[in-house]
């Protein structure tokens, strides 16, 4: 099958070697197969990586920003630095913060071999009634879990913003969820371990609900418009890489970033 793009200016052919494929969609959301740009914070979250390795302490690198800004696929890109330099990159969910048994789960499917693993509620928590007793045990439990990492550990979470909402975090997991959040945002766990979080422009206000109010700046991204050098080199892996087009791209390109600029 040949597929002819035709403007005024130029014509460019793209032959397709399997008739029978769907046509090519782009893909809204996720990884990005053609990233380029925001070398900024990444050179930025690389060095705050190095320096809380250096520390073995952790803290909250935030990304928020409007839908579509790309926040995911930086989200992915930032977890693949981190492991080339040493880190293990976890993705979670809002329940892996106050569930033992989901932050296990995800800990093995990541490589962690798991044979077994028991805590107590301690003397100290004897005569409370058995709910703080399970919330107190929870609490204790996942920090026991994350402070026994061996090699440094990114948590990565995504549509963060969610933490904010009412009704996401039970009510009678508040205080668990933000136990688990401050330790890893003060660094007060005795290793290495990030939370990367994205999410939308209300993240931060959500995070302050749970009592995490002070973020460092350079830990905080407020994603904006990708540069239209770097949008333009994504639009031409698009159409070259993926459409296999055959010619001249740079009208299509340049035409394309104009009614699409900032949203890659």
């Amino acid at each position: 099958m040949v597929i002819e793009l035709l403007t005024p200016q130029i014509i460019m052919t793209a032959k397709r070697k399997d008739s029978n494929r769907l046509p090519l969609r782009p893909r809204d959301r996720g990884p990005s197969p053609f990233f380029h740009g925001r070398e900024e914070i990444i050179d930025n979250f690389n060095i705050v990586l190095d320096d809380h390795k250096a520390h073995k302490d952790g803290t909250t690198f935030m990304i928020q920003g409007a839908p579509s800004a790309g926040k995911t696929a930086l989200l992915d890109v930032l977890s693949k630095h981190a492991k080339k330099n040493g880190w293990k990159p976890i993705l979670i969910n809002t329940n892996t913060l106050w569930s033992p048994d989901e932050l296990l789960r995800r800990l093995d499917k990541s490589g962690r071999q798991i044979t077994s693993f028991s805590a107590e509620a301690g003397v100290d928590h004897v005569g409370h009634g058995s709910l703080n007793i399970n919330i107190k045990t929870a609490a204790h439990t996942i920090s026991d879990i994350l402070r026994g990492q061996k090699k440094p550990l990114l948590l990565i979470l995504d549509e963060a913003q969610t933490l904010g909402m009412p009704d996401v975090v039970p009510s009678e997991m508040k205080g668990v969820t933000t136990s688990v959040l401050k330790e890893i945002h003060n660094g007060d766990l005795g290793r290495p371990i990030m939370l990367l979080a994205g999410g939308l422009g209300t993240t931060e206000s959500g995070f302050r609900t749970l009592g995490i109010s002070r973020f460092d700046g350079d830990c905080t991204v407020q994603l904006g418009r990708l540069d239209k050098k770097s949008e333009c080199a994504v639009i031409r892996d698009w159409i070259i890489k993926d459409g296999r087009v055959k010619g001249d791209p740079h009208l299509w390109i340049k035409a394309i970033a104009e009614q699409a600029h900032g949203w890659p």
